[in-house]
């Protein structure tokens, strides 16, 4: 607890300055809670309530609650985080509920858009927030989709899936550009093949195939209802073109409950989620950890026993402990084989893409000469 109390005004800093900002990434994941009859009355509402819509049934203001006698439940971790170069950091809240009032309060002071998948929590903001937030929605789960709908209509699938790939070759030549660049290119190229979209998703064959409960209705129906959240990105150079890195931020979370299993209570629940912002932070800029948190911990607790004022949201003591700006001053603390490692890797996968390029332009000449 000693260490969720210092790391706080580090964690608002954090937040203050993704909300500052006009972009921000967003998800959630599953984590199993023991409430060890921990939950508070309104807790316990929320669970019942939970329970109930998920029998199918009305909650019943009159019955009693449902107490959670199982002993556990399932709560959520949600991550908001900001684009590299303006606000990188990776900020987790946890909620014992998946309700969409969460990412309303979350977001209570931001104006911009929001990039996320589409949980009616994120795709249905623009109205709740009367057009304060707009939805850039993620194009990988819109691909993903009619992968998945592969075995069933293979020929159309396989369409959308090309079609997908040249808007993602396009985001690969631009990767390294500046937005202004990036936002012209889009312009010239990727415009003309979100109208070649438009065609297919209008075309008999594709209507034709498109039953509501069938795995490709189910894909062209996604693609359907998320049309302008899917070209969001389009009309800005900075905004990407999915919430890949929300997903990567937040994986370890995922891939991690299958060894620590389970939160053991809520307040610590909570706690724990500040912790993981920082630490999660502090990895994002490929820092050494421990040396972050033993220099930071030991400043924050310093400035709250002896200078508090130091602590206060934007003084200059408490932004140069924010992760970034503690790695420019700290260069010995940096993992500088990961840094050269990921390089390397992202310089590879360029390198093949622009063969894969180079090579379907060659074979579509031939086919054109014959």
């Amino acid at each position: 607890n000693h260490g969720v109390d210092t790391v706080g005004p580090l964690v608002d800093q954090m937040w203050h300055q993704i909300l500052a900002e006009s972009i921000v990434h967003a998800d959630e994941t599953r984590l199993l809670l023991l409430t060890r009859n921990s939950l508070n009355a309104e807790q316990e509402e929320q669970l019942n309530k939970r329970r109930k819509k998920k029998r199918g049934k009305p909650p019943d203001e009159d019955s009693p609650p449902e107490l959670s006698r199982s002993g556990s439940a399932t709560s959520y971790a949600w991550l908001f985080a900001g684009l590299d170069g303006f606000a990188p950091y990776n900020l987790f809240h946890w909620s014992l509920t998946r309700a969409q009032s969460v990412v309303d309060e979350r977001l209570a002071n931001f104006e911009g858009v929001v990039v996320a998948d589409a949980y009616d929590a994120y795709a249905h903001i623009e109205s709740r927030s009367a057009g304060r937030i707009a939805h850039a929605s993620c194009n990988t789960h819109a691909r993903r989709e009619f992968t998945k709908a592969e075995n069933y209509e293979p020929v159309l699938c396989a369409q959308m899936v090309s079609l997908y790939g040249q808007l993602y070759a396009i985001e690969e030549r631009a990767k390294t550009w500046t937005a202004e660049a990036r936002h012209d290119l889009r312009q010239r190229e990727a415009v003309g093949v979100w109208n070649e979209i438009a065609q297919w998703l209008e075309s008999d064959s594709v209507k034709r195939s498109s039953l509501p409960s069938s795995p490709f209705g189910k894909a062209v129906g996604y693609l359907r209802n998320q049309w302008d959240a899917l070209r969001k990105y389009l009309g800005d150079g900075r905004l990407p073109i999915s919430n890949d890195l929300a997903e990567q931020i937040i994986r370890p979370l995922a891939v991690g409950r299958r060894n620590w299993l389970f939160l053991g209570h809520p307040e610590a629940a909570a706690g724990r989620m500040q912790l993981m912002s920082v630490v999660s932070s502090g990895h994002r800029h490929h820092l050494i950890v421990e040396d972050y948190l033993a220099d930071v911990l030991m400043k924050l607790a310093d400035a709250k026993q002896n200078h508090p004022e130091d602590l206060e949201i934007g003084s200059p003591y408490l932004l140069d402990l924010l992760p970034d700006r503690w790695a420019a001053a700290h260069p010995r603390s940096i993992r500088h084989e990961r840094v050269a490692e990921k390089k390397n890797i992202a310089d590879a996968k360029r390198v093949r893409r622009a063969r894969r390029r180079q090579e379907i332009r060659k074979r579509q000449r031939t086919a054109n000469h014959n």
